[in-house]
């Protein structure tokens, strides 16, 4: 433990070796390198008090990682990466300990034996990013909370001008954990998959595949690893890591070739002309030709590798599109319905709007000798650039017609023009809780839309008795009770209803009968006030 790599002070192109071993006797010996192989010291330890070593090599610009190798009695390696950095000899920190606190909380401890004042502080890193300093005089380091992505936690010595003196690493990086998403997949022979890899946490290590066959080739693209069947067979596939343990494994199935399919199979109308366009996906070995229908009529035939055709067409029908193989079948078949050629129209084509507002509408032709006229009670501009606005300025229904001139085909755009609210007032029964026989009521009906009073045509509003051998209404409006008894009369106008429960009652002492009107919920009429006894659609 605590193993530690510092210059010599005396000497700056020596190091010292030092560790602390809790092994008694003749342990092995030990071993410096660096990455290149070179061997800096090589030496047997003979008992415990042998656990500090000079070796020279070092120049004073020296930045090394060297491998440290403890072979111990029984053979056991033990394996010290150090990063050596020390440009400037400041003494050294010894006795050096990281320890793993559970829950991603770490702590550093070690002693001092400092030389002058060239160690200014202390630098904790997660990673590449700094996360706090410490002064000169700590022995004790609390790392709290790391968050799960940082693969290292390192300690940097430094001077009061920045100098790096010296630098300590510790892996903290977590398990990864690999996954494909599913545990089989199944390619054909010929055909290529792809499979998503990922990493979690992801360090962007880099993936190999571990297993290795004759039935199957393989690319690997950032996290993406492809795959293509070469012969029928049941592999198991291993991914791993290049610098991590991890893997994964499953079970992938090379199933004999298909013909394959079309992708992105599309028919479009463009004018008078349909066109058909697939991309590719396909055994070329296996597949022959594809054979172009309409309305089951041979269009034409097409080679592989040609994945487009269009064709002259006015009428509506169903486009297909047959894969033909080596011996002339039918393995796959493609259809897709297009609509007839229509040489004008609008958009919208049909629209509800309130009076006041305006829209505009697009116009789709091969030409621009077009006009356009409608009713009055619409304000309507000219056409500019294959457009042109509707602004609606009376209620009704209205149609639009636009023509072209050059063939006098016309489209025509279906408006309504209606109110933002319509308010309907019953008037006729103020203060009448009962009538005699053969007395007659006449209701007055006025219509408010947007606030101002409409003027009604014949028929706007409907009136209906669902008992007319107790009292009836007429399509003006007029009520006659005829006899006792219970009886429904309605009041419609547009989509607005009002109906009311009649009790027709007879009096006493003369041979006549009463008429009391109830309001059905949700609308209450106890008498009218004219306006003040309405409700909005």
């Amino acid at each position: 433990s605590s193993v530690s790599i510092t210059r010599n002070k005396d000497d700056q192109t020596k190091a010292n070796l030092s560790f602390n071993t809790s092994y008694y006797g003749n342990i092995g010996h030990v071993k410096v390198e660096d990455k290149t192989g070179r061997v800096y010291l090589d030496t047997v330890l003979k008992d415990e008090a042998m656990t500090s070593f000079l070796f020279s090599g070092l120049q004073l610009d020296d930045v090394k990682d060297f491998v440290v190798k403890f072979k111990k009695y029984d053979g056991t390696v033990i394996t010290k990466d150090i990063h050596f950095i020390n440009s400037l000899y400041y003494g050294r920190i010894y006795d050096l300990r990281f320890s793993d606190q559970g829950e991603r909380n770490y702590s550093i401890i070690f002693r001092e034996e400092l030389d002058g004042n060239v160690l200014d502080k202390y630098e904790i890193y997660f990673d590449d990013a700094c996360q706090a300093e410490y002064p000169v005089g700590t022995r004790r380091i609390n790392i709290t909370s790391v968050p799960a992505d940082v693969r290292e936690i390192i300690l940097k010595l430094k001077a009061a001008d920045g100098t790096i003196l010296d630098e300590y690493y510790f892996d903290v990086a977590l398990p990864v954990a690999l996954s494909v998403g599913d545990e089989s997949y199944d390619v054909n022979v010929g055909k290529t998959i792809e499979i998503e890899v990922s990493q979690v946490p992801n360090h962007g290590h880099e993936l190999i595949v571990k297993s290795e066959s004759d039935n199957y080739s393989y690319e690997i693209v950032g996290n993406v690893l492809k795959i293509t069947g070469i012969n029928v067979a049941t592999e198991n596939v291993t991914i791993g890591l290049v610098d991590n343990d991890a893997e994964v494994t499953f079970a992938l199935y090379i199933l004999d070739a298909t013909p394959g399919e079309l992708l992105d199979f599309e028919v479009v109308r463009n004018n008078q002309n349909i066109e058909v366009s697939f991309t590719e996906d396909i055994n070329p070995e296996l597949v022959k030709e594809y054979k172009v229908y309409f309305n089951d009529a041979l269009k034409t035939t097409l080679q592989k590798g040609a994945n487009s055709y269009s064709f002259k067409e006015t009428k509506a029908g169903t486009v297909k599109v047959e894969i033909i193989d080596k011996d002339n079948n039918v393995v796959k078949s493609y259809t897709s319905q297009v609509g007839k050629f229509t040489e004008l129209s609008l958009a919208p084509a049909t629209k509800d709007i309130y009076k006041g507002d305006e829209i505009e509408v697009v116009i789709t032709s091969h030409t621009d000798n077009l006009s356009v006229e409608g009713l009055s009670g619409l304000q309507i501009s000219a056409i500019t650039n294959k457009k042109f606005t509707v602004k609606g300025l009376a209620y009704g229904n209205y149609e639009v017609k636009v023509k072209n001139l050059d063939t006098n085909e016309t489209a025509t755009l279906t408006l309504k023009v209606k109110p933002k609210t319509i308010n309907v007032v019953i008037g006729g029964l103020e203060g009448k809780e009962t009538i005699t026989i053969n007395e007659k009521v006449n209701l007055v009906v006025e219509v408010y839309l947007d606030g101002e009073l409409a003027t009604l045509k014949p028929g706007d509003v409907v009136f209906s008795s669902n008992n007319q051998s107790v009292a009836t209404i007429s399509n003006t409006g007029v009520i006659e009770a005829l006899q006792a008894g219970d009886v429904k009369i309605s009041v419609q106008y547009g989509d607005i209803t009002k109906t009311y429960n009649l009790e027709v009652l007879k009096k006493k002492g003369c041979n006549s009968q009463a008429i009391a009107l109830v309001a059905l919920l949700p609308f209450a009429f106890l008498g009218f006030r004219r306006r003040e006894d309405y409700f909005e659609e």
